[in-house]
């Protein structure tokens, strides 16, 4: 990828990570000793529910687990645009 265009993906990448864990009551933690590549993803944990949250410059992929089926069946209605 071109340098200009690998700096901008990097910028989107960390600045929609930062997002979303900020809505999911979490932080990107700082590297102390950044290397080249760019933090793409963080734990997450809302009770008793955790996953993994990772974010592109133009999606994001959320795994969650622990979730009770009563949990589940919320999210998929959500998404489905029930309730």
């Amino acid at each position: 990828m071109h340098t200009g265009r690998r700096i901008w993906y990097d910028f989107e990448v960390s600045a929609n990570l930062r997002h979303l864990a900020k809505a999911a009551g979490t932080v990107v933690p700082v590297d102390k000793y950044p290397s080249r590549d760019v933090v793409s993803s963080v734990s997450i944990s809302i009770g008793e529910i955790y996953g993994t949250l990772t974010a592109s410059d133009k999606s994001a992929q959320l795994e969650l687990r622990c979730l009770t089926i009563k949990q589940a069946e919320d999210i998929l209605s959500y998404l489905k645009g029930g309730k």
